[in-house]
C-alpha cells in the first residue's frame, strides 16, 4: 500500500482501465478522465431501487390464508349471534318473570272481582226471596240480573286469562 492518498474517483477510472485492457479493449473515454465521470455522473437522477423480484405467490398458500379469513369471519359472526342470543334470552327471561309476577298478582284479584260479583247476585236473589214489601224485583230484572252476572263472569274470566295466559299455537295467517 502507498502512502499517497488517492482520490477515490481517479482510483475507479484507473481499475475501470487496468479491467478493459486485460479484456483487451480500449478503455472507455469518459473513465479516462475523472473529473468529467463525476460531471456526467452528478447530473443523472439515481435509478429507483429495485428490491429483490418477490416470487409469484404459491396458490395453494392463498387457499389457505383465504380459508382462514373465512374462518375468521365465521367464528365473528357466530360469536355475535352467540351474543345476541344470550341477550335475547335475558330479555325473554326478564318477561317471563315479570307475566308470572302479573298472573298471581291479577288472578288473585280476578278471583276476589268474581266472588264479590256472585255474592251480590247471590244476595239480591236470596233478598227478593223473602218477599219483603222493602226490597223486592220482577222476574224480568232478576233473569236480566242473573244473566249479565252470568255474562260479566264468564266475560272477564276470558278476556283476562287469555291476556294472562295467551296460546302459542295460533295458526298462521290470522
Amino acid at each position: 500500500m502507498s502512502s499517497e492518498r488517492t482520490d477515490p474517483i481517479t482510483a475507479l477510472a484507473q481499475l475501470q482501465a487496468e479491467a478493459a485492457a486485460l479484456q483487451g479493449g480500449p478503455p472507455e473515454a469518459e473513465s479516462a478522465v475523472p473529473g468529467q465521470v463525476s460531471i456526467v455522473f452528478d447530473d443523472l437522477p439515481l435509478p429507483p431501487r429495485r428490491d429483490a423480484e418477490v416470487p409469484p405467490p404459491d396458490p395453494a398458500l392463498l387457499r389457505e390464508q383465504l380459508q382462514a379469513d373465512l374462518l375468521r369471519e365465521q367464528l365473528a359472526q357466530q360469536q355475535i349471534e352467540t351474543l345476541n342470543q344470550r341477550n335475547r334470552s335475558r330479555f325473554l327471561h326478564k318477561e317471563q318473570n315479570h307475566i308470572r309476577e302479573y298472573r298471581r298478582k291479577y288472578s288473585r284479584r280476578v278471583f276476589w272481582v268474581t266472588c264479590a260479583w256472585l255474592m251480590f247476585t247471590a244476595l239480591l236473589i236470596v233478598g227478593t226471596g223473602f218477599k219483603n214489601a222493602a226490597f223486592h224485583l220482577s222476574d224480568t230484572v232478576l233473569v236480566a240480573t242473573l244473566g249479565s252476572a252470568l255474562a260479566g263472569v264468564i266475560g272477564m274470566f276470558l278476556v283476562i286469562l287469555n291476556w294472562l295466559y295467551p296460546r302459542s299455537d295460533k295458526p298462521d295467517g290470522k
